[in-house]
């Protein structure tokens, strides 16, 4: 008595956890790798854990189930909206997966899975990694344009800086040579501080310059002949200027 009642329990148990699904997809043809749409029939169940635990399933290495939509009564069978992957080229049109405690069988009919190219690709959850050479070329579409980008950037910056230094220095040269009268050439002399800053060797040219002009730049007055020494000697100080200027 006790036997034949183990046995019912085993029986029941067994018969508990089966389903049985079949896989009726939008297009006859399917690439392996790709995204393939359709529906999850339901054939037969002796059970309800598995139909809640299908998404996310990589079912016998073979079949991914990507996205599987509640199960609801369609046209008087039991069905459910579903995206696939067929991550190998299966040998036989069925396989079989426990989840959640049941045995699930998926059966297809009339669907062809084509091969691709052997890949690296790896499926993890809803999501691609794909292989290293595709990395490898959406890092080179990334970065190159953006690494252009910043050289060009670099390249205005610096060509920037240097137009704005050439021009600072070709002002102070025409502020040192471009003196015209006495009165000029005082006011020039008045900013050597800020000449010598950015050229430092026109120390000894101002001293040899300013041994003539302070002869007469602090006397109340002077004459035409005082006024002349100092112009000439500055047409001497703009030769001296202009040779440390153009030197290499």
């Amino acid at each position: 008595m006790i036997k034949l009642f183990l046995v019912g329990i085993l029986i029941c148990f067994n018969s508990w956890g089966k389903v049985s699904l079949v896989l009726d997809l939008n297009h006859t043809q399917v690439k392996q790798g790709e995204i393939a749409e359709g529906r999850l029939i339901v054939k037969q169940t002796e059970g309800q854990a598995a139909l809640g635990g299908l998404k996310g399933k990589n079912v016998s290495k073979t079949l991914y189930l990507l996205n599987v939509s509640p199960f609801m009564v369609k046209n008087g069978q039991l069905e459910s909206e579903a995206k696939v992957i067929f991550i190998t080229v299966p040998q036989t049109n069925s396989i079989t997966e426990t989840i959640n405690g049941e045995e699930v069988s998926i059966r297809w009919d009339g669907i062809e899975i084509l091969p691709t190219e052997e890949s690296k690709s790896f499926v993890l959850g809803d999501f691609t990694i794909p292989e290293a050479r595709q990395v490898l070329k959406w890092v080179i579409i990334i970065v190159v344009p953006l690494l252009l980008i910043g050289v060009f950037f670099w390249f205005s910056k610096i060509s920037k800086k240097r137009r704005l230094l050439k021009n600072h220095f070709a002002q102070i040269e025409k502020e040192l040579c471009g003196c015209g009268t006495y009165e000029e050439i005082v006011l020039m002399w008045r900013s050597k501080r800020r000449y010598l800053e950015a050229y430092p060797k026109l120390d000894i040219v101002f001293k040899n310059f300013e041994d003539i002009l302070f002869k007469h730049q602090f006397k109340p007055t002077r004459t035409n002949f005082e006024t002349e020494e100092v112009l000439a000697a500055y047409k001497k100080f703009i030769a001296e200027v202009s040779a440390v200027i153009n030197e290499k």
